[in-house]
């Protein structure tokens, strides 16, 4: 049996009608939808926007999150300029989340 349902970044509209479905769905064959983690990689814009500042990150982590996403995986920047950041995110931003 699945336990995870994995995106890659989309349209917020398009992630919350996809886990609505994906309720739907799970209730139907009488499975718990909040037994299904639900992950998102965060690629494009949006990962742009969370390498610039804690708020970037944030804002997009908790949109996400209203959406209905649990887990997040991150790529590793392209941009020299963003190094720096992202270890921030993985050092102190993240943890702070989990806590």
């Amino acid at each position: 049996m699945v336990d995870r349902w994995r995106r890659v970044e989309e349209e917020m509209k398009a992630t919350k009608e996809r886990n609505a479905f994906l309720d739907e769905c799970c209730t139907a064959i009488g499975r718990e939808p909040a037994a299904l983690s639900r992950s998102l990689l965060l690629f494009r814009e949006n990962a742009e926007k969370a390498y610039t500042s804690k708020e970037g990150f944030m804002e997009v982590v908790e949109d996400y999150m209203d959406a209905g996403i649990s887990e997040f995986m991150v790529y590793y920047p392209f941009r020299e300029e963003h190094f720096k950041f992202f270890e921030h995110i993985a050092e102190e931003v993240i943890p702070d989340l989990r806590g």
